[in-house]
């Protein structure tokens, strides 16, 4: 299955305007993907299938995910 090649590179752009909207101080986009993953580590998804949704290219499951999901 081919991937698209459109590259999205508005993200500064993005984040400004949603620094408009969202009350929440000092955030960035990168928490969205922390809270995605945290989010389905809770689901027990297992760490492997996170690790490939978050394209981490390591094939061992590394002390990233301890970054990414904050399930305790």
């Amino acid at each position: 299955m081919d991937m698209p090649s459109t590259v999205y590179n508005a993200r500064a752009k993005d984040k400004r305007a949603s620094d408009q909207l969202c009350p929440i101080a000092h955030w960035a986009l990168h928490d969205f993907r922390r809270t995605f993953s945290t989010n389905l580590a809770g689901l027990n998804t297992s760490p492997h299938v996170l690790e490939r949704i978050l394209n981490h290219s390591s094939e061992t499951i590394s002390g990233v995910a301890a970054i990414y999901n904050r399930i305790r």
